[in-house]
């Protein structure tokens, strides 16, 4: 038996691939199906990507606001599933740096706490609150506002370059900036309180 040829035309065959990523974008518009069509796998990449201890549910919520965000620019030419994984890794990433920027200024125990704190407790908050805020005036105005509003606020960087009126590239610019003067003045602050 001599195998099946596929007669279809060329022009046939991009109409077919035409439709296929209009279908898609049209699964979109449905948002409430798109969401329950997705949301376990959603909730599987993300708690493989964040691993024990993250809060999945939070990042599987973040996953779906940007892609409601976003749906219009979902072009159809990949699955669903792919430019949810892809969303699904931004959201996880940002989460886990803000989570680890929390805990290295001790940000993170006011959070997991809510109840009442000790006077021990607000004192180490307070002055893991004054170390950070030291450190930040160290920086230029510019790069501190990026910093606090990105890893403190959680702002995502669309929202930070309307609100300092700046292109992208430069918020990412100047929280890269930032970052980098900030790791160097807590290692130079590490270095002298060494032997």
């Amino acid at each position: 038996m001599a195998p099946a040829v596929n007669s279809a035309s060329p022009s046939a065959l991009v109409s077919s691939s035409a439709t296929e990523a209009h279908e898609r974008q049209l699964g979109l518009s449905d948002f409430r199906r798109f969401y329950g069509d997705h949301v376990e796998f959603v909730r599987r990449v993300v708690a493989r990507l964040w691993g024990p201890g993250g809060d999945i549910d939070d990042a599987v919520q973040e996953v779906f606001l940007v892609a409601l965000r976003k749906r219009a620019s979902f072009a159809g030419r990949s699955a669903p599933s792919t430019w949810l994984y892809a969303i699904a890794q931004r959201v996880v990433m940002a989460a886990r740096r803000r989570a680890r920027v929390r805990r290295f200024f001790g940000l993170h125990l006011v959070e997991s706490h809510p109840g009442p704190e000790t006077p021990h407790q607000i004192f180490e908050h307070r002055e893991s609150s004054e170390h950070l805020y030291r450190l930040l005036e160290r920086i230029s105005d510019k790069k501190r506002t990026v910093f606090v509003l990105f890893e403190l606020e959680g702002l995502p960087g669309e929202e930070i370059a309307k609100i300092v009126g700046c292109p992208l590239k430069t918020v990412w610019t100047r929280l890269h900036h930032a970052r980098r003067e900030l790791q160097g003045l807590v290692a130079s602050i590490d270095n002298r309180s060494r032997p």
